[in-house]
């Protein structure tokens, strides 16, 4: 279960740091471990017999400040820089360990075997070796995401004196106690119940990542979309490859943009603003500019997982929440319009079909949705585009009938030119999102280029 994130939650993370670093007794007897590298920032910490987790990921500048404390001469105060950001930065989320460590009565009943009996069933790996003057040799040994010592027959000046693995493997054990957090405990990998789930981005063939980029129009892929409720987010935590492909709505304050190329930015999509956490990543061509702290409703789909928290690519954004439900369909006209990439048609079948102008764009900035051009007149319900085989059927509401132009397929770059005579000739593009892209040079009376955004017509 995830926790919200608040200024009482920082100030205890503050507290734990400063406690570890200064004087680990200072932390009153309960356990800390803390785990901090490229990829994210972890404490573990143990109170009244509750495991949590608090997990903290990198921004694109405490990653470069980390890449920039290796190989360097003095890479001490360099990783203190590292560690001095990166540690400022808001914690993404708090789980709850479900994984147990082992029982007292358990490890009594370990009392005489040997540290080789234990490593030999591989329940337990080796950790670390300790002891002092006067005192017997300790075995630190982990099992999954804790640690324990283990007291040994042996005092540490016999240990030392042999300095051989093999007179620490005839050492008997007694007196086994639960010490600490292992090293797993502290990497994200490795899920609250201990199972090792590492991150891994889901293979898709080329075919199947166009399919996904090519994205219906905003008034149809919204209609798709699941709200992000705290039961539905749940559900979404525990079977996230289960919902590859699920459109949610998201409603929420950005918490923390992560990365610019990509764009990743963590939303808290909760009520409150402050629980919920999701990951949104934008395409690469989106001009989308998200700020902390402000409220967007975006519309995305599920892609990917960054740890526990789902990955969903952004299609549609808008600033502030929808007031009411029933207003969404009217607010999708002044939609944040994510311009897409030309991608390269692999032949004439990619353009083939009915099409609908869905927005137009002016050089001079000037804009026409799809609304405005029905509104005009300028179109209706029958097809401006209609691609077949040998032509392109052109029709207008404002004119008398159809016009037919023939056209050219061009290889090299996978587009179609429009051969209506022109010094300079209509050409249209695939776009990475499922959209035709018609560049228009100025002509007549024209102040510029136009270029125009089609959608398919679906039967």
């Amino acid at each position: 279960m995830l926790k919200p994130f608040d200024l009482q939650a920082l100030s205890i993370f503050l507290c734990i740091k400063v406690a570890l670093v200064t004087d680990p007794a200072d932390a009153a007897g309960e356990f800390v471990s803390i785990g901090e590298g490229l990829d994210y920032l972890t404490v573990v910490t143990e109170k009244n017999g509750k495991y949590i987790r608090t997990v903290t990921l990198p921004d694109d500048h405490a990653r470069e400040l980390y890449m920039a404390s290796m190989g360097v001469e003095d890479s001490g105060k360099a990783f203190a820089t590292y560690q001095t950001y990166a540690w400022s930065l808001p914690m993404a989320y708090t789980e709850e360990l479900t994984a147990k460590p082992k029982e007292q009565a358990e490890l009594d009943a370990l009392d005489g075997k040997t540290v080789g009996q234990l490593l030999e069933e591989r329940v337990f790996r080796i950790y670390e070796i300790g002891g002092g003057e006067n005192l017997p040799t300790t075995v630190t040994l982990s099992c999954g995401l804790f640690n324990y010592d283990f007291e040994t027959d042996a005092s540490f000046e016999q240990y030392r004196e042999d300095e051989g693995w093999e007179r620490m493997e005839e050492m008997k054990v007694k007196g086994g106690r639960l010490s600490g957090f292992s090293g797993l405990a502290t990497n994200p990998d490795y899920l609250a119940d201990g199972t090792y789930k590492p991150q891994v981005v889901p293979h898709v063939t080329a075919e199947e990542a166009a399919a996904a980029d090519r994205v219906p129009p905003a008034d149809e892929y919204t209609v798709k979309a699941w709200p992000l409720t705290a039961e539905s987010y749940a559900e979404l935590l525990n079977n996230t490859e289960d919902r590859y492909g699920q459109v949610y709505m998201i409603k929420g304050v950005v918490h923390q943009v992560l990365s610019q190329s990509p764009l990743r930015i963590i939303i808290n999509s909760g009520e409150d603003g402050k629980s919920q956490p999701v990951v949104v990543e934008y395409p690469a061509h989106s001009s989308f500019s998200p700020e902390e702290g402000v409220c967007y409703r975006i519309y995305a789909d599920v892609t990917s997982s960054c740890y526990i928290l789902p990955v969903l690519t952004a299609r549609y954004s808008f600033t502030g929440p929808a007031a009411d439900p029933a207003d969404e369909p009217a607010s999708l006209s002044e939609a944040a319009f994510i311009v897409p990439n030309v991608i390269p048609a692999k032949s004439i079948e990619d353009f083939l079909g009915e099409w609908h102008y869905f927005r137009v764009v002016n050089e001079d900035g000037s804009e026409v949705n799809r609304e405005e051009i029905l509104a005009e007149g300028i179109a209706d319900d029958h097809a401006e585009f209609i691609i077949t085989e040998d032509e392109i059927e052109l029709y207008a509401a404002s004119l008398d009938g159809s016009k037919s132009v023939k056209y050219e397929f061009v290889p090299d770059d996978g587009s179609l030119r429009i051969l209506n005579g022109s010094d300079e000739l209509p050409v249209l593009h695939l776009a990475d999102n499922g959209m035709l892209i018609l560049f228009v040079p100025a002509y007549g009376l024209s102040s510029g280029s136009t270029t125009a955004y089609l959608v398919r017509v679906e039967p």
